[in-house]
């Protein structure tokens, strides 16, 4: 069973897996659809979480599109987190 710190984690790993964009709106929705909180860990927001995989090259913000696009499957895969 998972914790509803890991249900936040891996609500995001799965849009990164499917190479799925999503906005952080949606992603919250997901999380409180799934019974997770918004965070990853305690002191770690879901937020932090997302700054931290944009600033690997994982995500990237698309401001026309107002959505994370998928970029670093393979950094992903390198991090373990996928």
């Amino acid at each position: 069973m998972c914790s509803k710190f890991d249900i936040a984690r891996k609500v995001i790993i799965e849009r990164i897996k499917q190479k799925k964009p999503f906005s952080y709106d949606e992603i919250q929705d997901e999380i409180l659809k799934s019974g997770g909180v918004f965070w990853v860990s305690i002191g770690y927001s879901v937020g932090d979480y997302v700054e931290d995989l944009e600033s690997k090259g994982v995500i990237k913000y698309n401001p026309s599109k107002d959505k994370y696009d998928i970029f670093g499957f393979n950094v992903a895969k390198k991090m373990a987190i996928v």
